[in-house]
């Protein structure tokens, strides 16, 4: 059985490690860059040592199977397990403070805290309306009624995606913990917490004093030895060990089909060299529209609206940051490009290197306000200065910056109906051997952890049981 997997994110490299495991399976893994591993890769800056794209962990799926797998790819001691109140610690930069508690918006502090609890209460029996796809706009009015919408939540998305909220889609506020906000004190929350509706609303506002039955239960694990790269590298290897063909650099030109079915697919390398190989299934993990152009469900170029640039900016400080013990918070304040500040040494026990402390931030910026590398690291250790993250007194030692090919998609209503268009009609050619699996490739399947399961089981459903 030979089965040719596009593309080695996250998604690709779980196909083909699923599929390796059992021995009737030929797989071919075919990937366009030097080397797999999408935004799990680890920029290495030689004595620098390593930085990931951002806050990266793997936390455990639910799936007992790929879960064990995915551990068992480290040696005994390898990870760092972080569970229980340590799972994972974030928080936000939100009216201009540092919110530790809970990373989901406070508005205990608000001036309006009163008014919005009685909008809050007098929405809270609204039947919500299904006709057709919702804006977030009037996703957030349903939960939580018209004042803490409009002064609350509607000028975080805008600030993040610099898009209207009423122009965006669902996915966009579940990128971030813009799901729930917190109102009450944790006596009063441990009450509510028992009611299900209200605990789908309402955030518990000590984060670490969470009563554990009513977290996940899920452990989060990173690397003891720092970088996520040793993850990825360690899945090549077992891959390699398993015999999987991976051909990097090599991208696929052409898709085959016949009798309902895709035959064949068409690859070149970076040399030129182009080669067609036949397959029994064919897995797909580059994303709806890509393959939708290649399988001419796409006519010209699709009116898409392009995402903001995602930047990384790598930092080595002389001190810890002034982020308590976060893994990680999002700004959303206006007046700022940071999206996200991570705080690695938080997470990972061996991340401190001898010059300092290592954390990234990552930018989100109009294409027209990129700058050069060295400009934006300015910005960046400017406004980690500002929201008084970084310290005046606390040096930087190293600063780099990587303006990156692709990152944090663009979730607008136009952008997400176009991908659920194409979606249901790459289903209509029913090609019975194609296998969709990565970001979007279900409706709202974005998170990483919910990736690796889905793909997973896709593997096992779709190919292993056949």
């Amino acid at each position: 059985m030979k089965t040719v997997i596009a593309g080695g994110g996250i998604a690709g490299l779980i196909s083909a490690l699923s599929l390796s495991l059992h021995q009737d399976q030929e797989v071919i893994l075919i990937e366009k860059a030097d080397h797999p591993g999408g935004l799990l890769k680890s920029f290495d800056y030689g004595e620098q040592g390593l930085f990931d794209h951002g806050a990266h962990n793997v936390c455990e799926t639910g799936n007992t199977a790929i879960d064990k797998v995915i551990f068992d790819l480290l040696p005994k001691g390898g990870w760092d397990v972080l569970e229980k109140d340590k799972r994972d610690l974030a928080g936000i930069f939100y009216d201009g403070r540092l919110q530790l508690n809970t990373p989901y918006i406070d508005i205990r502090h608000k001036d309006q805290y009163k008014q919005y609890i009685a909008d809050f209460f007098a929405n809270i029996e609204s039947t919500p309306s299904y006709n057709g796809p919702q804006n977030a706009y009037e996703t957030i009015f349903q939960k939580f009624g018209e004042s803490i919408t409009q002064e609350v939540i509607s000028p975080v998305v805008n600030k993040i995606y610099k898009k209207d909220i009423h122009d965006l889609d669902l996915l966009s506020i579940l990128l971030t913990p813009l799901t729930r906000v917190n109102m009450f004190s944790s006596f009063l929350m441990e009450d509510l917490l028992h009611t299900k509706h209200l605990k789908n609303l309402l955030s518990f506002p000590e984060q670490r004093e969470l009563p554990l039955q009513h977290s996940s239960g899920r452990r989060s694990l990173y690397p003891k030895n720092f970088g996520m790269q040793k993850v990825v590298d360690a899945i090549i290897k077992k891959l390699q060990e398993n015999n999987v063909k991976i051909l990097t650099n090599t991208g696929i030109k052409k898709i085959t089909t016949q009798n309902q079915k895709i035959s064949e697919v068409t690859i070149e390398n970076a040399q030129g060299n182009i080669e067609q190989i036949s397959l029994d299934y064919f897995v797909w993990s580059v994303g709806i529209p890509q393959l939708s152009f290649m399988l001419g469900l796409v006519n010209g170029k699709p009116d898409f609206d392009p995402p903001l640039k995602t930047i990384v900016t790598n930092l080595i400080v002389e001190k810890p940051i002034a982020m308590g013990d976060l893994y990680y918070l999002y700004c959303y304040d206006d007046g700022y490009h940071t999206f996200r500040v991570s705080n690695y040494a938080n997470y990972c026990s061996t991340a401190k290197r001898s010059n300092g402390y290592p954390i990234s931030i990552e930018l989100l910026m109009e294409p027209t306000q990129v700058e050069s590398p060295e400009k934006i690291t300015e910005i960046a250790i400017s406004e980690l200065r500002k929201m008084q993250i970084l310290q005046e007194d606390n040096r930087v030692n190293f600063g780099k910056t990587e303006i990156l090919a692709s990152g944090f998609p663009m979730p607008t209503l136009k952008n997400s109906l176009f991908i659920n268009q194409k979606r249901k009609e790459i289903e209509k050619l029913d090609l019975q051997n194609l296998v969709l699996t990565g970001i979007l490739s279900e409706p709202n399947l974005f998170f990483q952890t919910d990736i690796i399961r889905d793909t997973y089981e896709k593997m096992l459903d779709r190919i292993i049981q056949k």
